[in-house]
């Protein structure tokens, strides 16, 4: 049985990203907090939007369905971390409004302009360490997708709250096995995983 390295200590947090990684394939954040593995991106795997593009985004959609951008402040990259739950990152920014609201902003370059679960549960995760570093609640998020930045409006509910302890658990149950854990990724999926050549098992 494989045994976790001192790459990754059960005392330490879990990444936000890999929240949407585990969706994809469960493996992933094995692969990364076990291993230590981080392959090169594949070629056709494009780089987040930089910040000039993310504001000119934001400026075309001044109003994010019933919050308006021009009634506050945008903060990019914006550092979190659920403590009691041991999990951070860093959310693509975060619009305060005047009236004292507190909205993360996730944008995603994605070919269809279609909301994932993978998204909507990486929004929530920030939108719940958000809820700790400010102490306030946090009812509602976006997502902004692809270049042309089409804004979805995410309610943030208890069930979000709790897809999102779910999935840590799932994860921190993996590692604690020491088991690479199954997968049931397609095809298609593998084929765009750049871990891909570490699964003996697949295709």
């Amino acid at each position: 049985m494989l045994k976790p390295t001192d790459i990754f200590s059960f005392e330490d947090s879990i990444p936000i990203s890999l929240i949407r990684q585990h969706c994809f394939c469960p493996r992933i954040p094995f692969f990364y907090l076990v291993y230590g593995m981080t392959p090169e991106l594949k070629p056709w795997v494009e780089e987040g939007l930089t910040f000039h593009e993310r504001m000119s985004v934001l400026q075309k959609r001044r109003n994010l369905s019933s919050v308006r951008f021009d009634q506050g402040r945008f903060v990019p990259h914006v550092d979190v971390k659920r403590e009691l739950l041991k999990f951070h990152g860093r959310v693509d920014g975060v619009f305060f409004s005047n009236s004292g609201g507190i909205y993360p902003i996730e944008f995603k370059l994605a070919e269809k302009e279609e909301i994932r679960r993978a998204h909507v549960l990486q929004l929530s995760a920030y939108a719940f360490a958000l809820e700790e570093k400010y102490g306030k609640s946090i009812q509602q998020g976006f997502l902004v997708l692809g270049k042309k930045g089409k804004v979805f409006d995410i309610r943030i509910d208890d069930q979000k709250r709790e897809d999102v302890k779910k999935c840590i658990e799932h994860i921190k149950a993996s590692l604690a096995a020491g088991l690479l854990p199954e997968s049931s990724a397609s095809e298609r999926q593998c084929c765009q995983c750049e871990y891909l050549n570490f699964c003996a098992d697949r295709f």
